[in-house]
């Protein structure tokens, strides 16, 4: 299936707000379920790079710092990706993702953005319990030449 015909940022998002789509949408699914991160490698800024993780944990003392570094991300990242494509899901996750998570709030201020992302949905999975999807991450983008690359993000949060 062609997804780039199928999912389309929102028609009243601006080039800038459009393009930060593809960063944390589009590619970021694709990437995942075809457990390929060369898909996404160029949308990170690899300095100064952090991750935290809220653990979906309305308690802030319990989030930790998880990522110090793009590598240890792209490290995680990859164990998760190969783990979640073990799956058989009775729905293309694909479709899933696309379907049940949003852009709520694209805040941008010159070349820095504050973007929310929720996840409302689940994954159904033969012979399993679903996977649900229910949490908002916070992503830090920077525009450098014209692309908006991840300088961090908190993931993870309770709604």
């Amino acid at each position: 299936m062609n997804y780039k015909d199928k999912y389309q940022p929102p028609s009243n998002y601006s080039k800038d707000e459009q393009l930060i789509w593809q960063v944390l949408i589009y590619r970021d699914f694709i990437a995942f379920c075809n457990q390929d991160w060369t898909i996404i490698a160029n949308d990170f800024i690899e300095k100064g790079f952090f991750g935290i993780d809220g653990k979906k944990s309305t308690n802030k003392n319990n989030w930790c710092l998880t990522y110090d570094s793009l590598q240890s991300y792209k490290t995680d990242w990859i164990n998760q990706s190969k783990e979640f494509n073990k799956k058989t899901f009775l729905i293309d996750p694909l479709e899933v993702l696309f379907n049940t998570t949003k852009l709520t709030k694209i805040e941008i201020k010159g070349d820095l953005a504050l973007v929310h992302k929720e996840f409302n949905g689940a994954f159904r999975v033969k012979d399993e319990d679903s996977i649900v999807l229910d949490w908002i991450s916070l992503f830090v983008l920077r525009k450098v030449n014209g692309n908006w690359k991840i300088t961090s993000f908190t993931g993870y949060l309770p709604k």
